[in-house]
């Protein structure tokens, strides 16, 4: 077991009343975590609330798609846009969307966070100001390269055709440590050797003193005047999900992590900070598209450690925050992969028979598209998102580049994304791409990394939240996760979110007389 992982048994939601403390954190993944462990140690009383279920890894992370994708995602990891064009996978319980993620790890990038700059004055989230927390979170996540023999041969296939194209690529890091190459990382790490949220941030803070409360869903927050004030909070059945009980926390500061779907969510179902009237309507998907290179060789994608080469070649944002987009490897078990395939009956079938031969890729996309984010009267989410004429060029390019590389790579077929699934033999079929574009319901886009639903910016009338996370419009709330990015960041945001909800802790703690006394 790894020596993070907690030592005492979960805490159980309160059965009613009110809890008192100095902050109360809305989610537990990327930023909430971090900011526990941070305001925790730093001697303040904190309260996170979480909506999912604390797991134990060795205990209730089996490997079992139909078990494990229930567990760790919303909606078993089928949330769609309210029209069913783009799937949108985030993560549920105490360590968020970090439990099941990749373990890519990328500094924010240098290009991204002077355009916040120029274009929102975020003068203090260039790139010198966040470092000291990249490199705090950096060492506490255990962030380190990964080995060059650890590439397998989905990841290969894609260096492969990259280096033979002369595109630029590289190895990237992650946050895993003594990997055993199980490629499992998706349905969480039953080994504890992804350094999720859950094994490493949660557990320091609750010896620090955080009271952490799973199967606790925030219904509003409470304010008095301009000041946040509290959370109302409901009690979950851990088997059903359905409201068991009410209770209160009542704080000095109110902290929303819980992503770029949930925060604005509670925000707008409590009806604050949105003067500014961009609460839910600047949503960001980062859009994705999977092209599959088929070979007369066992890849095996299943096997090993995912996502360990990254093609950067396209990636224009890196210079001036606009444009590009990364290609990025990616796998799906057998399950997983037979729903996402784009053919069915005999054809699905001849898909699936290749499976052992497959290897997979996605273009994703630094989007400039603006969605939607509303709560319908029942409470559900409506959330609408298409890519817009700009982000589909990306994509069509994308899918070309990335149909390219496959056949550079020694691919008998390419697999693009379409609706009954085309396959080519030659890049001089790759005309199809262009004819067939990108047209709902006729083309798979996924999202697994939502954000810039309320976004950051020095200006009140341009942002939901300042520099420091902390609402334009009610004192002592704050949010502080993927909802805050003012644009699309282009890469994989976990160690970004990470950054800067260190970055403002340390601004918290400093702010602490205002903020928590």
């Amino acid at each position: 077991m790894n020596a993070d992982s907690p030592m005492t048994p979960p805490q159980s939601a309160p059965t009613g009343g009110v809890i008192e403390t100095q902050a109360v954190i809305v989610g537990s993944g990327a930023a909430g975590a971090v900011l526990a462990k941070e305001l925790a140690e730093a001697g303040i009383d904190v309260v996170v609330l979480e909506a999912g279920a604390w797991h134990v890894p060795e205990r209730d992370f089996n490997q079992r798609e139909e078990t494990m994708l229930g567990r760790l995602f919303y909606d078993q990891g089928a949330r769609t846009t309210t029209d069913l064009g783009v799937t949108i996978m985030h993560g549920r319980g105490v360590g968020g969307s970090t439990v099941h993620n990749i373990s890519l790890c990328m500094a924010p990038v240098a290009g991204i966070l002077d355009r916040w700059a120029e274009e929102y004055g975020l003068m203090g989230m260039r790139a010198p100001d966040l470092e000291p927390a990249v490199r705090r979170v950096w060492d506490h996540l255990g962030i380190n390269p990964i080995a060059p023999e650890h590439i397998n041969a989905n990841n290969r296939m894609v260096q492969q055709g990259a280096e033979r194209l002369g595109w630029r690529g590289f190895i990237p890091h992650h946050n895993r440590v003594d990997c055993l190459q199980t490629g499992f990382c998706i349905l969480g790490c039953t080994y504890n050797r992804k350094q999720s949220m859950l094994i490493t941030y949660v557990p320091r803070a609750q010896r620090a003193g955080a009271r952490i409360y799973p199967h606790a869903r925030a219904a509003r927050v409470l304010v008095e005047g301009d000041r946040a004030v509290g959370v109302e909070v409901e009690a979950l059945d851990p088997q059903t999900g359905t409201v068991r009980n009410t209770f209160t926390v009542r704080a000095r500061s109110v902290i929303l992590s819980a992503g770029a779907l949930l925060s604005p969510a509670l925000l707008l179902k409590s009806g604050l900070a949105n003067s500014s009237g961009l609460l839910g309507k600047r949503l960001h998907l980062h859009p994705s598209v999977v092209v599959g290179g088929i070979f007369d060789e066992r890849i095996e994608g299943w096997r090993g450690v995912p996502q360990t080469y990254i093609v950067d070649e396209f990636a224009h944002f890196y210079r001036n925050g606009h444009d590009g987009y990364l290609i990025i490897p990616v796998f799906a078990h057998p399950g997983t992969a037979a729903v996402m395939s784009p053919a069915t009956g005999a054809a699905h079938a001849s898909v699936m028979a290749r499976y052992p031969y497959l290897s997979a890729a996605a273009p994703m996309v630094h989007d400039e598209t603006h969605g939607t984010l509303d709560v319908l009267r029942d409470g559900r989410l409506e959330v609408r998102y298409w890519p817009n004429e700009g982000d589909q060029r990306w994509l069509i390019d994308g899918i070309r580049r990335t149909a390219e590389l496959y056949f550079a790579a020694g691919a008998r077929e390419v697999m693009l994304p379409y609706g009954e699934g085309v396959l080519i033999r030659s890049p001089r079929e790759l005309d199809v791409v262009e004819r067939r574009g990108i047209r709902k319901y006729d083309v798979a886009v996924a999202s697994v990394h939502p954000q810039g639903s309320a976004p950051m910016s020095a200006d009140p009338k341009q942002g939901i939240v300042d520099v420091h996370c902390e609402t334009h419009d009610v004192r002592n709330l704050f949010v502080c996760d993927a909802s805050v990015f003012p644009t699309s960041l282009g890469t994989p945001p976990m160690v970004p979110t990470a950054a800067v909800a260190a970055h403002t802790a340390a601004w918290m703690v400093g702010e602490r007389r205002r903020l928590f006394e």
